[in-house]
């Protein structure tokens, strides 16, 4: 008869250091917040320690709404990472502006991140180049550290024609500094 002391069990769980992150994940479109779950869901996956998280999806498209516009606001001001997904083929709605100024004014001194996820298909990447020159303008003095990917199109389903050839695009993920200069 094996015993297995739970209250033993326990206390080893407890002591393993856990982190609590809040995150605000804001997109576009449903194919975009999927792209965006995906990204924390594999973020997670290779995290090294626990990690508690709290997430609040936000759809850019309702911002134009005052009510949600505040609500998230007051939200984001609480997040520790804040994700941005978007398609690729536009510059940010003024509302997102008004969004992420408020968010990042309102941070202080503690460091966090944004981490802006930009689907690179068909269209142009030339597109984003005021966007993404504007966030690094907005947090380059701040405690906010700024990440850009690009993620894959959503193409459909292929057989691979390799055998050695990946199940799944990985994203290209950049701090801000290592962006080519022909897209800032």
């Amino acid at each position: 008869m094996h015993v297995i002391n739970n209250v033993f069990l326990e206390e080893i769980y407890s002591s393993v250091p856990r982190s609590h992150l809040e995150v605000s994940l804001a997109y576009q479109d449903l194919p975009t917040g999927i792209t965006g779950r995906k990204f924390l869901h594999d973020v997670l996956k290779r995290c090294q320690k626990q990690v508690e998280l709290s997430l609040t999806l936000w759809n850019l498209a309702l911002f134009h709404l005052p009510e949600i516009l505040e609500q998230a606001v007051l939200n984001v001001c609480e997040s520790n990472l804040v994700v941005m997904s978007l398609r690729g083929d536009s510059e940010l709605k003024p509302e997102a502006e008004v969004w992420l100024t408020e968010w990042i004014a309102g941070r202080g001194e503690e460091e966090c991140a944004l981490a802006v996820l930009i689907g690179c298909g068909e269209q142009r990447l030339d597109l984003m180049g005021r966007t993404l020159l504007w966030l690094q303008q907005i947090t380059r003095s701040t405690e906010v550290r700024l990440f850009v990917g690009f993620m894959p199109s959503n193409a459909p389903e292929q057989v691979p024609s390799s055998h050695d050839a990946p199940e799944e695009s990985e994203p290209q993920v950049y701090a801000v500094s290592d962006i080519p200069n022909s897209i800032r």
